[in-house]
């Protein structure tokens, strides 16, 4: 299903989608694959639950493909994306010792820190 939904969006055909043939626009390929990745269950999982490859690899990838970017520079772009996603998730984390909620922080601090 989420295959006719990529092709249904349409746009300029810059990476990989997995399981496909063709290419997508990159945001597109990037929550795809971020998506397939929770899906199958390869995620990782580090500091209190937060599952931080799923996002910012996909979209890390995602947009190294778009740029045509070295492998150094993706894997400088995966480094930084887990040290931001970390340290927003350490920064949200109060909300656990103020109201004994555990946040779900793993999409929020995961979002932000692929903003290329």
């Amino acid at each position: 299903m989420a295959h006719k939904v990529i092709d249904r969006l349409g746009g300029v055909e810059e990476a990989t989608v997995f399981g496909r043939s063709t290419t997508a626009p990159a945001a597109v390929a990037a929550a795809f694959n971020s998506d397939i990745t929770y899906a199958l269950d390869a995620d990782d999982t580090l500091f209190d639950s937060a599952h931080f490859a799923t996002i910012v690899v996909s979209s890390a990838r995602a947009e190294a493909e778009r740029v045509d970017a070295s492998g150094d520079s993706l894997l400088r772009a995966v480094a930084v994306g887990y040290d931001m996603t970390a340290r927003l998730n350490l920064a949200c984390s109060f909300m656990e010792v103020v109201d004994g909620r555990s946040p779900r922080t793993s999409e929020t601090a995961g979002g932000y820190s692929t903003v290329p």
